[in-house]
């Protein structure tokens, strides 16, 4: 009996552990364009901040855009 307990303590302990693992591996970031057309997934990255300024220097290339016209 003792070993079915701690069979079932221990299975326990596996999947908490696993699940903390899991929680903790990187998520992937996507920049996507909404177009007319439909959405275009342009960058996917583990580095969220390179996605991050990526999505800063498109956004700041058409605000100057406008602003030359």
């Amino acid at each position: 009996m003792f070993w079915i307990k701690a069979g079932f303590l221990f299975g326990i302990v596996v999947l908490f552990g696993l699940r903390f693992a899991i929680a903790m591996l990187p998520s992937k970031s996507t920049l996507v364009f909404r177009t007319s057309s439909g959405d275009v997934h342009v960058l996917s990255s583990y580095d969220k901040v390179l996605v991050s300024q990526v999505k800063g220097a498109i956004e700041e290339a058409f605000k100057n855009r406008e602003g030359s016209r």
